[in-house]
């Protein structure tokens, strides 16, 4: 989520977030994964709360839409998903989304929980048990 005013290092005209999000749309537009269940994790939530203070994000030509409030986190971050969600070739698509501080070791065990709790339940309905 940090990388959102940075470039490639190996090409400097792509921004890192922007590769990100066309990545991730050819990702869950592949035929083989199209029964897959797909979690998007946007990482780096406190590098994000830094940055946003001096960075703003509608600077960023990618992000001229971003009507949210400067210097706000939680609206930018909200922002950034809705655009990797934006790139999902199929718009019925599940995608469970969560932003996320990798280094914040509670809040990966509730993510992690969630998920499991997500996939028991998957199981469950796909065994006939639900």
């Amino acid at each position: 989520m940090s990388s959102y005013d940075e470039v490639l290092f190996e090409d400097e005209t792509v921004n890192r977030t922007v590769e990100a999000m066309e990545l991730f749309g050819e990702i869950s537009g592949s035929p083989w994964l199209s029964q897959a269940g797909m979690i998007l994790f946007l990482n780096k939530r406190d590098l994000l709360e830094e940055k946003i203070m001096y960075s703003d994000l509608a600077d960023q030509e990618w992000a001229k839409d971003f009507d949210g409030p400067k210097q706000d986190p939680e609206a930018a971050g909200e922002y950034m998903m809705q655009r990797f969600l934006d790139m999902v070739p199929n718009k019925d698509r599940q995608i469970q989304t969560h932003i996320v501080c990798g280094v914040d070791s509670e809040n990966v065990d509730r993510v992690f929980l969630g998920i499991q709790k997500i996939l028991c339940e998957a199981a469950m309905e796909d065994g006939g048990a639900m």
